[in-house]
């Protein structure tokens, strides 16, 4: 995977934090948007818990441009309180 190279003054990464009562329960499963505002759908998505262990989730879906929808098990609850690193990706 190759970062992009932006113009000058557009961002390539943003950190978004979370908690775990941000997450919401939709039939049997948890859910959280995430809003990056890169303005991009080619993007990758690192999950921390505590700044310093990775988390995976069951899937990710992008939303729109500015979005991206994580889906964590419910039973048993899996839901953390971390931070997102979204990251624009070329392909």
């Amino acid at each position: 995977m190759a970062v992009t190279i932006p113009p000058s003054g557009q961002k390539i990464s943003e950190s978004v934090e979370f908690l775990i009562a941000d997450w919401i329960l939709t039939v049997g499963i948890y859910v959280l948007d995430i809003n990056h505002n890169l303005d991009n759908e080619k993007i990758n998505v690192a999950l921390w818990e505590n700044g310093n262990t990775e988390v995976e989730v069951d899937r990710k879906l992008i939303i729109n441009q500015n979005t991206v929808r994580l889906f964590i098990s419910y039973d048993p609850d899996c839901r953390f309180s971390g931070t997102a690193v979204v990251f624009k990706t070329q392909e």
